[in-house]
């Protein structure tokens, strides 16, 4: 099944272009050296405010007499854009393919340009490699997004009441906040103290195995490995 790049993937590149197309040039050179990470959208933005800087279009909207931020919407659809194509199962010439034919149906007098700047960067491997390990990494329903282990302790109230506290308990809950493909929910659960130590077991368990991988002879025949930036 064909993927359809829509147009508002382009809509501020488009401005820019028609503005100051010297920035769009900037942009495709400098785009290409984000060093291949996961999640690469911050190392994107800062380069994109870099470039852009605060190139405000005349016809830039307003919101509640505020200027919107130009640079934070273009690195939005650049954001989409690359997204889309690391999500894509098409081949990159395909998808090159059909961004062109939205710029060349939507921006006509700007064609060329754009058309020149996606070949460039969908061809560029570092952003390809980030964005298509990013897409592979959120190719679940539940994205954990925030942990928390909330410790309580509760006093144990006798049956008659006119004695006094003399006894108490630990209560431990595991709250994980996890986004959905429509928002984002939050669930608590509650742990026993045995429940907790395997989840420290499991947990350091893991990070053992990855240190494993990590310095096996097939992780390094396989390429650069691509993680979160600390």
């Amino acid at each position: 099944m064909k993927t359809k790049i829509p147009k508002r993937f382009f809509r501020e590149l488009a401005i820019l272009a028609g503005s100051a197309p010297e920035l769009v040039a900037r942009l495709a050179d400098e785009l290409p050296k984000i060093a291949p990470q996961l999640y690469p959208f911050d190392s994107l933005v800062g380069v994109v405010r870099e470039v852009v800087g605060g190139f405000h279009p005349p016809e830039a909207e307003r919101v509640n007499d505020r200027r919107v931020d130009f640079s934070a919407d273009l690195s939005q659809s650049l954001t989409s854009l690359l997204y889309t194509a690391g999500a894509a199962s098409l081949s990159i010439n395909e998808i090159i393919d059909s961004a062109s034919e939205t710029i060349e149906t939507s921006f006509p007098e700007h064609a060329e340009i754009l058309s020149s700047f996606v070949r460039g960067i969908l061809s560029c491997r570092n952003l390809l490699l980030s964005f298509k390990s990013t897409a592979l990494r959120e190719d679940n329903e539940n994205i954990v997004v925030d942990s928390k282990i909330i410790l309580d302790i509760r006093p144990i109230f006798d049956f008659d009441l006119s004695e006094a506290v003399n006894a108490h308990t630990f209560l431990y809950r595991l709250k994980l906040t996890h986004r959905t493909s429509n928002e984002v929910e939050s669930k608590v659960y509650t742990l026993s103290q045995d429940a907790l130590d395997e989840l420290a077991r499991a947990l350091g368990r893991a990070k053992d195995k990855m240190e494993l991988l990590r310095n096996l002879p097939l992780s390094r025949t396989l390429g650069v490995l691509l993680e979160e930036r600390q």
